[in-house]
């Protein structure tokens, strides 16, 4: 199963096998992703990256490591369109970035929300981001070849629509969307 496939099945599973036997549970949409989500906890499936959401109201981007998160689920990209975000969009991508060169990579993180970026367990600081309504983010970093760990968080702040744009560019890397060819949710995923 998928995570949408067996949501939908547990939300309505005589629409998805007509045939079955599963009785209709009469479950919301929360209780189907919650339980879709715990059947499927230990199944390893390649994804480019994880996205982990909480729903509390933080007070800084530093708070999301102290408080418990409501969900994680596979993502193909960098886009705040995650499964089981409410309104609140406080999320932390998080996954490996293969880097084939050595060298100088530079980062862009562009953002109506407050945004920080980890390459490697460190985090790319910048000290104002929880106090503007939108972050923009330069740091150029230096890079091994090999896989790196990457985590960036964004927190909805200030009214305006939530937008998130992560791009990178480097030796033999054009300015541009971190591929998904380059992105592994688990390291040593194979």
């Amino acid at each position: 199963w998928s995570f949408d496939g067996l949501r939908a099945f547990l939300l309505k599973p005589h629409v998805t096998r007509p045939s079955g036997r599963m009785p209709g549970m009469h479950l919301t949409d929360a209780e189907a992703f919650d339980l879709a989500h715990f059947l499927l906890r230990a199944t390893r499936v390649f994804s480019p990256l994880e996205a982990t959401v909480w729903h509390e109201r933080v007070r800084s981007l530093a708070e999301l490591d102290k408080t418990v998160p409501v969900s994680t689920t596979p993502v193909k990209n960098f886009s705040l369109e995650v499964p089981g975000v409410n309104r609140r969009l406080n999320i932390r991508f998080a996954g490996w970035l293969r880097v084939d060169t050595a060298g100088d990579y530079t980062f862009h993180l562009t953002a109506e929300g407050a945004t920080r970026l980890a390459l490697d367990g460190k985090w790319v600081e910048d000290e104002d981001a929880w106090e503007r309504e939108n972050t923009k983010i330069k740091t150029v970093q230096h890079l091994a070849a090999g896989w790196h760990e990457l985590k960036v968080d964004f927190v909805r702040r200030g009214g305006n629509p939530p937008m998130l744009d992560v791009e990178w560019g480097g030796p033999g890397v054009a300015r541009g969307a971190i591929p998904a060819s380059r992105l592994r949710a688990e390291r040593d995923l194979e």
